[in-house]
């Protein structure tokens, strides 16, 4: 096996190495969930590049934000 394979991420259709990025199946579960609600048709050996991946991480970590503040709104009420 080469170690200059080129993997296609599923998401923008751009090729990387393999270590530029994951496989679906690898990242934690809110994670998979975010991407599928996007791109429900992706397998769960779809390869994400680390590029894309940047993305969603962003947007977990602002919906867990949003969801603190929610909360501390909520009780300061």
């Amino acid at each position: 096996m080469s170690n200059n394979a080129i993997y296609q991420d599923a998401i923008t259709g751009d090729d990387f190495s393999k270590d530029q990025g994951v496989f679906l199946k690898d990242l934690e579960r809110p994670l998979i969930n975010l991407i599928q609600e996007d791109h429900p048709n992706l397998s769960p050996d779809a390869f994400i590049s680390n590029e894309t991946l940047a993305n969603y991480r962003l947007r977990y970590l602002n919906a867990i934000i949003d969801n603190a503040n929610t909360k501390m709104i909520i009780s300061v009420s």
